[in-house]
């Protein structure tokens, strides 16, 4: 029986608005079936008293209060011989819609149908439709299908008058909702729902309306669907309403979050129950912490008493009215400071009760200010007396002057006395005009034009022109504002500010932006403008026609791009660096060089200065920038850098760019395994192409070098020349010393082949020293060291051949590193040779350098005759070294020229001091050169100062060279040794035999002497062929009338077979071994002791 009431009563709650129906049956008041909210006890005695009651009146509606407060409205449901069979009582929602109550008689009826079937004696189906026709809803019938098969006016007026009959549900609502509704009919068709809530969009001719629908389904005894029942009610305004409602209540929330007072909710209990966040500020509290506090906490405990009684009082008092409380309360904080308050108080209704809602703000400053403001007046009647820089001027409603300020008096010239209670219009100039700026009638009266003003509650400022008492007009900024008294309106003030200086200071400034822009526009460099704001730093404002030359772009084109979108990639980080440091104010300015990218996509490099200037509050603005072309400059840069870098002859890099890119390829092969090899090339002879071809041919040989090097390396090689005819090769990328010989070889190939120069073929060969890394931590300086050893170990084996760095060449190497820096420390810090007045040479403590001498002895006399300079050096810390350990570094280390000189002087200065003590008795001075000391006259004239500065006879002098020094002799050198003549001096060869000069070339020098080597001394009488060769050089000499000398006579058997071959002079150890000046001053003071002196 309750299979069709149920779905009944859900579309009383799902439609009608009803929070609760109800169908109770009798005698006994028992449920019957229920929707929505499920009754309470109270509800089943409430609706057996109505079943019972004599009370009501068939078809009408009862409605009370429950036992609950809910209102509800009762109906008896009633057979059709008028017997009551139970009730339908339905508890209604806050605002019931009067179409429910209007509808339950009728539903009353359609239910009591439902229960007894036959009630009406028919035993007909109710009809829904008319059933619902009361309501004021929209009802219809479908079939199980879906189709329309009834519906009330109500229904067609909701689908705006369209025919709703034999149209399916689904073609009723829109695209979106069919899918729901297709649902929906097929789940109330089969059974899986009995009823269904809907919130849909009816199709209307004009649009669409919202509803809200409830669906449910009459059912035949055996379950089978019969009809599909849907109720309609309108829900456009409860929508919008619910809309509103919902934005005001977020807006009141946010009104109470944002209110400056400190909320608070409190239930009869005075408990806080809500507070907001000033409350927080004001007391000290979390809102955590004071809700579930008594509020009587945040009350002075003096006062705590008293105001939980006037609490529960005013609780307690029907319909309280909003309330204030007057100054002199306190409240108390966290931290039990007590802070002046006033408290507002409104009654409201919470859901368990009545409760009060306290607005409390701190009234602190208020108080404070209040104070303040009563000091303030005085202070503004001061400050009108002296504010004479602004005219204040205070009119009634008429315009009649009331408040004329010294300020005014100052601009108009007319003191106050003159002006009170007369128009304000008498300041006006004529050119003012009243339509244009103020949109007022000028020929309206001046009180009409001032309530006009007032009505309009201007609050303006417009320029204006006054007139003075004097009649000059002056240009001021007139401020009108409204005046306000407790009961509206009284008048304007008017604060008028002299304008004539600015504007004349405006006009200069804009006189000033117009030559910023000439000069801007037309500067010779470029000129940007660049944005410094965030966000948009660098991007262009404003360039000049010299930036866009520079450029290369249109000005279209530049502006609103971001620079770095020009600039060159590897300038993109100096510039962003740049832009950085101004913006975050590290400087104020910043100056750099950097490339961009031209219109044509060149490289042009500017010097740019930018510049940072900053708004009125201290913030980044804008850059200033200047561009100056300096493109021509790197150019020029590049080449200097280039000829710094690059041998200016061959255009081969030179020593600073070997050695930089020696270290990246020793770096590299320590990364990557492999080896880097050195070739160190000398080449052999160059000095004679230079002597006897000239230096430019000389030069034009270097050149050619230097291309057929570059012509037979790899790609990964680096040639280049160190200076005079020294080339270094860097092979890298080498697995094995064989890849070394492969461009060794080349390379030796390459040189072979004959080279044109000054006219004529020359044959160019070259002694190459190889050395190459063996670890990852091999030295640039050390490589090269190495292979300049091998070199000259090289030439020293034969030239035009190749030598590899070994450890003993390194050795060396070290050792003669070593001892070239000792040398040249010892030779700055040697004292000048001088001889005083003893005789003896002076010496200072620091001299390392120091002379010994080896008598020489007249072969048949046994006197005296001469006495060879042979040098020490006193090393610091190896001892004292002979020449042998270290005139080889003098030579190849271009030491020999300083070295030779005070070896000259020092020996020139000791013979002078015995040509001094011994007159002609003394012996002569035999001093060893270097041909490195000899060409262009060089030598023959410091020999000449040396014999000046000294005093020695230059006939005691004698100059010695070896014979393969001499034979190796340039032209320019030859010019030195034939000066010696010249100059008194003889010249003795040193070594002879040795060289194998012949007599056409002994001929051309002036030679007076000839050493015998000392290796074919030592043959003597020990080797035929040694004996056969000294006398050969001694007869030589003889028959060139030389001096021979002998060297190295060592035994008196060497002595005598010398002798008899004819040698004028011998030296050797037999005789006398190299000694210090006083072992010489000895042997001539002997030899003086039993010589006569010469007559």
């Amino acid at each position: 029986m309750s299979r069709g009431v149920v779905p009944l009563l859900d579309v009383l709650v799902g439609s009608l608005g009803a929070t609760t129906a109800a169908v109770f049956v009798v005698p006994d008041g028992r449920l019957l079936a229920y929707s929505g909210q499920e009754p309470s006890d109270s509800a089943l005695e409430d609706a057996a008293a109505l079943v019972t009651s004599g009370g009501i009146s068939v078809g009408l509606s009862s409605r009370r209060r429950d036992r609950a407060g809910h209102a509800v409205a009762g109906v008896p449901l009633r057979a059709a011989d008028g017997s009551v069979l139970g009730a339908l009582t339905v508890r209604l929602p806050e605002h019931p819609p009067e179409a429910l109550v209007a509808a339950l008689p009728a539903l009353a009826g359609y239910v009591a149908v439902l229960l007894v079937p036959d009630a009406d004696g028919d035993g007909a189906v109710p009809d829904a439709v008319a059933a619902f026709a009361l309501s004021g809803a929209g009802v219809l019938q479908a079939d199980p299908a879906g189709v329309v098969v009834a519906a009330n006016p109500a229904m067609s007026s909701l689908a705006g008058g369209a025919p709703l009959v034999g149209r399916a549900l689904v073609h009723l609502v829109t695209a979106r909702e069919r899918a729901q509704v297709r649902d929906v009919v097929a789940a109330l068709a089969d059974g899986r729902l009995d009823t269904a809530d809907l919130a849909l969009e009816l199709r209307t001719p004009d649009g669409t309306r919202a509803v809200r629908a409830s669906a449910t389904v009459e059912r035949a005894p055996d379950g089978s669907p019969l009809r599909l029942l849907l109720v309609a009610l309108d829900d456009t305004q409860a929508r919008q309403t619910a809309r509103e409602q919902a934005a005001r209540a977020q807006s009141a929330c946010a009104l109470v979050a944002a209110m400056p007072d400190a909320i608070l909710v409190c239930d009869r209990s005075g408990t806080i129950r809500e507070v907001n966040r000033q409350a927080e500020v004001l007391f000290g509290y979390t809102p955590e912490e004071l809700v579930g506090l008594p509020v009587e906490t945040l009350v002075p405990v003096s006062r705590a008493h008293s105001h939980d009684w006037l609490r529960k009082r005013y609780t307690a008092a029907a319909h309280a009215q909003p309330m204030s409380t007057g100054p002199g309360i306190a409240a108390r904080t966290k931290g039990g400071a007590e802070v002046p308050v006033e408290v507002s108080l409104a009654a409201v209704d919470l859901a368990d009760g009545p409760g009060v809602v306290a607005s409390v703000r701190d009234v602190t400053q208020s108080r404070r200010t209040l104070d303040d403001l009563r000091a303030s007046h005085d202070l503004i009647a001061g400050i009108l007396s002296a504010a004479t820089e602004q005219a204040i001027i205070a009119t009634d409603l008429d315009g009649n002057v009331e408040l004329y300020s010294a300020g005014a008096e100052r601009l108009l010239g007319w003191s106050a006395q003159e002006v009170l209670g007369g128009p304000a219009a008498r300041f006006d100039s004529p050119a003012a005009d009243l339509s244009t700026d103020w949109g007022l009638d000028p020929e309206a009266p001046l009180e009409a034009r001032v309530r006009e003003l007032v009505g309009s509650g201007v609050a303006t400022t417009h320029p204006w022109i006054y007139r003075t008492k004097s009649g000059e007009d002056r240009a001021v900024l007139v401020s009108v504002t409204v005046r306000r008294g407790p009961a509206g309106p009284t008048g304007l003030i008017i604060v008028a500010t002299d304008r004539t200086a600015s504007i004349a200071r405006e006009a200069e400034l804009a006189r000033s932006e117009e030559r910023f822009r000439l000069a801007f526009d037309n500067a010779p460099v470029g000129v940007a403008l660049l944005d410094a704001r965030p966000g948009a730093v660098g991007r262009v404002l404003r360039v000049n026609r010299a930036l866009c030359e520079i450029l290369g772009f249109d000005e279209v084109e530049l502006l609103g791009v971001d620079l770095t979108a020009l600039v060159h990639p590897e300038s993109l980080p100096d510039l962003l660096d740049a832009l950085d440091i101004l913006v975050d104010g590290t400087v104020s300015s910043e100056r750099l060089e950097h490339r961009y990218t031209s219109g044509a996509g060149d490289d042009v490099w500017v010097q740019m200065n930018l510049a940072l200037v900053r708004d009125g509050d201290g913030a980044p603005d804008y850059l200033i920038g200047q561009f100056a072309d300096i493109t021509e400059r790197r150019r020029a840069e590049a080449e200097l850098t280039h000829n710094a870098l690059h041998d200016s002859l061959t255009s081969l890099p030179n020593r600073a760019l070997l050695t930089e890119r020696l270290d990246r390829a020793l770096a590299r092969a320590g990364r990557d395994g492999t080896t880097v090899a050195v070739l160190y090339l000398d080449l052999d002879n160059f000095k004679d192409v230079n002597d006897s071809l000239g230096h430019a041919a000389g030069d034009e040989l270097l050149v050619h070098i230097g291309r057929r090097l570059t012509t037979v390396m790899r790609e990964t090689d680096t040639a280049a020349r160190l200076g005079g005819d020294e080339f270094v090769v860097i092979c890298e990328d080498l697995t094995s010393l064989e890849d070394v010989g492969a461009v060794t070889h080349r390379i030796t190939q390459a040189l072979a082949v004959q080279v044109p120069i000054a006219g004529r073929m020359v044959t160019v060969s070259a002694s190459i020293g190889i050395a190459h890394s063996t670890s990852g931590h091999d030295r640039s300086e050390d490589l090269l060291r190495a292979a300049d050893i091998a070199m000259y170990r090289a030439k020293a084996n034969g030239r035009s051949r190749y030598e590899f760095a070994d450890p003993h060449t390194q050795v060396r190497a070290v050792r003669q590193l070593e001892l070239e820096s000792d040398l040249r420390s010892a030779l700055d810090l040697q004292s000048h040779p001088s001889l005083p007045p003893t005789g003896q040479p002076f010496r200072r403590g620091d001299d390392q350098l120091l002379l010994d001498y080896q008598p020489c002895f007249d072969a048949r006399t046994g006197q005296l005759v001469a006495v060879e300079a042979l040098i020490r050096w006193e090393h610091p810390a190896r001892g004292r070294l002979s020449p042998g350990d270290f005139l080889d570094v003098a030579e190849d280390r271009d030491l020999m020229v300083p070295l030779g000189l005070w070896v000259l002087r020092a020996a020139c200065a000791q013979a002078a001091g015995w040509h001094r003590a011994y007159g002609p008795r003394c012996p002569e001075i035999w001093v060893n050169v270097s041909s490195r000391q000899l060409g262009r006259h060089e030598f023959s004239a410091r020999l000449a100062d040396v014999l000046a500065e000294t005093g020695l006879p230059p006939e005691k002098l004698c100059v010695e060279l070896t014979e393969r020094q001499a034979l190796s002799s340039a032209h320019s050198t030859l010019a030195d040794l034939h000066a010696l003549p010249g100059l008194g001096v003889r010249l003795a060869i040193d070594d002879f035999g040795t060289g194998y000069a012949g007599l056409d070339y002994l001929r051309r020098l002036p030679v007076s002497c000839l050493k015998v080597d000392a290796s074919y001394v030592a043959s003597l009488g020990v080797d035929s062929t040694g004996t056969a060769v000294a006398a050969g050089v001694v007869n030589f000499g003889r028959a060139l009338d030389l001096t021979v000398v002998a060297e190295g006579v060592e035994t008196p058997q060497q002595r005598d077979m010398i002798v008899d071959l004819g040698a004028d002079v011998l030296q050797g150890f037999l005789l006398a071994r190299p000694a210090g000046p006083d072992v010489v001053d000895r042997l001539l003071h002997d030899q003086a002791c039993v010589t006569p002196p010469p007559s």
